[in-house]
C-alpha cells in the first residue's frame, strides 16, 4: 500500500477484550498499523489476549497504557460504562481517540467528551459508527443530496435478531441498562446517527417504549435478573418535517437483519443488510439495485479470522468498521509526523459531537418510555456549566456545529 513506510504509522493501544476486541484488532492489523498495547480489567485477560495475538505490552491499567510512548491512538473497544472517562483521559494527554458505539450513556458524560474533544482540534476524536461508511448508506446519502427521492417524508428503520447478551450467557454488562446493555443503547445509537447521516435532519421531539420480554435464561436466573431492554421502538418528529419509526427487537431466532427504507415526494430507498435498492414513483414498486452487498472485499480474506469470531460482529457493521479503518490508514499517509492526519479521508465518520446528539435522543427516549409522553428534544449549547441529571433528559445538543466557538472545518 502506497504512503507511509508502516514503522511510521502510529501504534495502537486497545482498551478492551473479548471477541469483538480481537476482532477490531484484526481490522486495525489488516490496514498494518501497528497494535503496541492491549488493557483488559484483570491483569490475566489481558496477558492471555496479549499472548494470544503477540501484543508487546499488557496492563490492566488504562493509565499505564496511556503514556506508553508507542500508543498514539486509543481504541475503547469497552463495555460502554467505562468508556467516556478514558476517551477524557486519553484526550487529555495528546492521544487520538475512537470509540466503539455506544461510548457514553449520559448527556453529562457525552457533553463533558465534546468539551475536552475541543481543547485541541489537532486531535483524533472519533466514534465508530461504522453505518455511516456502509457503502448502500454512503449511496443512498448521495442520492438523497443529488434529490432523488424528492422531499424526504418517512423514515421506518427495523433491526431484527438474536439475543445481544453473547454466546457467553452469564451475567455480565449486557444484562443491565445502567451498564450500557439493551437494544436502544447499543443499536438505537447506530440507527438515530445514521438517519441524521443520511438525511440531514435531526429529531425535534420523541415518543418511545422499551421492554424486557426475557428478564432470566438458564444460565441468569435467582437473585439476578435482566433488565436490559431486548425490544424498543420510538417515533422522531424531525426539524425538517420528516417522521421515523424505528423498532429494534432482539428476540428472534435469526441472523442479524436491517431493513432503512426511506420515503420521498419523488421516490424511495430501501437498504436491505448491506444492499441498497432504488424506486421511482409512478415505478410501481419496481426496485433497481443500486449497490451490490458484495462492493467491498470480503472480510474473511481481508482479516483472516475464523468464521465464528467474524459473526462476534454483525456484517453492516463488520464491512463499515473496514472502511472507515481504510480511511483512517489514509488519514495518516504522507504525512511527515507520526501523529499527524488529515481529515479529508474521515470526514464522513462521526465524532463526539454526533455522540452527543444521538445520546440526547436515546436518553429522551428513555425518558419517554417511563413517562408515556412526547418528549421534547432541545437544542442547545455544548458550552454551558454542568448540566443537571433530571433535565439532561429532555436537552439534546443537535445546534452543537451552530456554536460561536471557532472550529475547523470538515471537507
Amino acid at each position: 500500500m502506497p504512503g507511509k513506510d508502516t514503522k511510521s504509522l502510529p501504534g495502537f493501544g486497545v482498551f478492551g477484550t473479548g471477541d469483538i476486541a480481537e476482532v477490531i484488532i484484526a481490522i486495525i492489523r489488516a490496514e498494518e498499523f501497528p497494535v503496541v498495547a492491549l488493557c483488559s480489567a484483570t491483569p490475566y485477560e489481558a496477558k492471555k489476549l496479549a499472548d494470544q495475538l503477540n501484543i508487546p505490552f499488557a496492563t490492566h491499567d488504562i493509565d499505564q497504557m496511556l503514556i506508553h510512548q508507542s500508543v498514539d491512538i486509543v481504541w475503547m473497544a469497552s463495555q460502554p460504562n467505562q468508556q467516556s472517562k478514558a476517551a477524557i483521559k486519553a484526550l487529555g494527554i495528546s492521544k487520538h481517540v475512537v470509540c466503539s458505539n455506544p461510548c457514553s450513556l449520559s448527556l453529562r458524560d457525552a457533553n463533558e467528551m465534546v468539551r475536552k474533544s475541543r481543547d485541541d482540534p489537532r486531535q483524533m476524536s472519533k466514534v465508530a459508527n461504522a453505518l455511516r461508511f456502509l457503502p448502500a448508506f454512503v449511496d443512498m446519502r448521495r442520492l438523497v443530496a443529488e434529490g432523488f427521492v424528492g422531499q424526504p417524508l418517512t423514515c421506518d428503520a427495523r433491526v431484527y435478531c438474536g439475543s445481544l447478551l453473547g454466546d457467553r450467557a452469564g451475567y455480565s454488562w449486557r444484562c443491565e441498562t445502567a451498564m450500557g446493555g439493551g437494544v436502544l443503547h447499543q443499536l438505537g445509537h447506530h440507527i438515530v446517527d445514521i438517519v441524521a447521516f443520511v438525511t440531514g435532519e435531526r429529531a425535534v421531539r420523541v415518543s418511545g417504549s422499551r421492554r424486557t420480554y426475557v428478564p432470566t435464561t438458564a444460565d441468569i436466573r435467582g437473585i439476578r435478573k435482566i433488565n436490559s431492554d431486548d425490544y424498543s421502538s420510538f417515533s422522531m418528529d424531525c426539524d425538517g418535517g420528516m417522521s421515523v419509526v424505528v423498532v429494534l427487537n432482539s428476540l428472534y431466532d435469526c441472523r442479524f437483519s436491517i431493513e432503512f427504507t426511506l420515503l420521498g415526494s419523488a421516490g424511495r430507498l430501501v437498504v436491505r443488510d448491506t444492499a441498497l435498492y432504488a424506486s421511482k414513483r409512478g415505478s410501481q414498486n419496481k426496485e433497481e439495485l443500486v449497490t451490490s452487498s458484495n462492493t467491498y472485499v470480503p472480510e474473511e480474506n481481508k482479516l483472516g479470522l475464523s468464521e465464528g469470531l467474524l459473526g462476534t460482529m454483525e456484517r453492516p457493521f463488520l464491512k463499515g468498521t473496514l472502511r472507515m479503518m481504510a480511511g483512517l490508514r489514509e488519514s495518516f499517509d504522507k504525512q511527515e509526523e507520526r501523529r499527524s492526519w488529515t481529515r479529508e479521508a474521515i470526514s464522513s465518520g462521526a465524532d463526539f459531537e454526533d455522540n452527543l446528539y444521538s445520546q440526547a435522543v436515546v436518553d429522551a427516549v428513555g425518558a419517554s418510555a417511563s413517562t408515556g409522553v412526547w418528549v421534547a428534544v432541545r437544542q442547545s449549547m455544548v458550552e454551558e456549566p454542568s448540566l443537571d441529571e433530571d433535565s439532561s433528559l429532555t436537552e439534546t445538543f443537535s445546534g452543537l456545529r451552530h456554536s460561536t466557538q471557532s472550529l475547523p472545518s470538515k471537507s
